[in-house]
């Protein structure tokens, strides 16, 4: 399978390809970004996407070639004339119009991203029915980008990917109910433990790994370290792979609150022990 993919902002490139190579399809794009006026308009120009696009699909049979153009940024005469040779010798053609079957608005241009940017990657996936294989950790991930006190440390997702499938609900959920406490700051109407009960997961404060993070502030520590157990998990008496645990930590100091994602994965019993610098006074 090959897709090209017209009008895709600079934002998804990296996520988008990631998944194509999971599905070992040749992926060619088309890029859009906002100029300098706040206008969507595609990078460099349009001629070049048109010129990438006739030179991809000469490389490939058309009748395995999907193009997928976005509704974004208007498509001038020469590329729809392009597009429509494509179509008219087999290629599939995926034109969706914006507020339509999932596929978002853009609205102003400066509200461009965070949503937009995970609906529309969310829409496109679908489109390409690649949804089955979007990883856990990118749920996660959604979130944090989304949320300024959400910190992800470098390494707390890197076997997130590796639990068993039939635990991906549980990692789904959880990271809707943390994104929910980081939202609100932490100032919820209940406990942080009847939240996650509420749908049936369980918030360990003891057992399973220690976690350690460290305040620094201009190569100085402030104050002690917050050393902590919280976690939550699925799955007891089985194989690691099968009992997810998720550790975080969370912090309000001098009014800034932070959510800290330390570890998603497998059941593990690894030391965690990070610094965080902390830019505030």
């Amino acid at each position: 399978m090959t897709v090209f993919v017209i009008g895709l902002p600079n934002a998804l490139r990296q996520r988008l390809e990631a998944v194509a190579r999971r599905h070992d399809v040749d992926l060619g794009l088309a890029m859009i970004a906002i100029n300098k006026r706040g206008h969507l308009v595609f990078v460099p120009f349009e001629g070049q996407a048109c010129a990438d696009l006739e030179s991809f699909s000469q490389g490939c049979n058309w009748d395995q070639l999907t193009v997928v153009v976005l509704p974004y940024v208007p498509i001038g005469t020469h590329l729809q004339e392009s597009l429509e040779v494509l179509h008219e010798n087999g290629a599939q053609l995926i034109a969706p119009a914006a507020g339509v079957d999932g596929w978002p608005v853009t609205g102003t241009p400066h509200a461009l991203g965070g949503n937009f940017h995970d609906e529309l990657f969310d829409a496109l996936c679908a489109a390409l029915a690649w949804n089955a294989e979007i990883p856990p950790s990118e749920y996660f991930l959604k979130a944090a980008r989304r949320l300024k006190d959400y910190v992800i440390f470098n390494d707390a997702l890197d076997r997130c990917d590796e639990v068993h499938v039939s635990r991906h609900g549980f990692l789904k959920q959880s990271s809707t109910l943390l994104e929910q406490f980081c939202r609100k700051k932490g100032r919820l109407n209940q406990t942080l433990s009847s939240l996650f009960q509420a749908q049936n997961i369980t918030l360990a404060q003891s057992g399973g790994m220690q976690t350690t993070i460290r305040l620094v502030k201009n190569g100085r520590q402030l104050g002690q370290a917050l050393t902590s157990n919280l976690h939550v998990k699925d799955g007891d008496g089985t194989t690691p792979h099968a009992a997810p645990r998720i550790y975080f930590q969370h912090l309000d100091k001098d009014e800034q609150f932070r959510l800290f994602l330390l570890y998603v994965g497998p059941h593990s019993d690894h030391v965690i022990d990070k610094d965080y610098e902390w830019t505030h006074s």
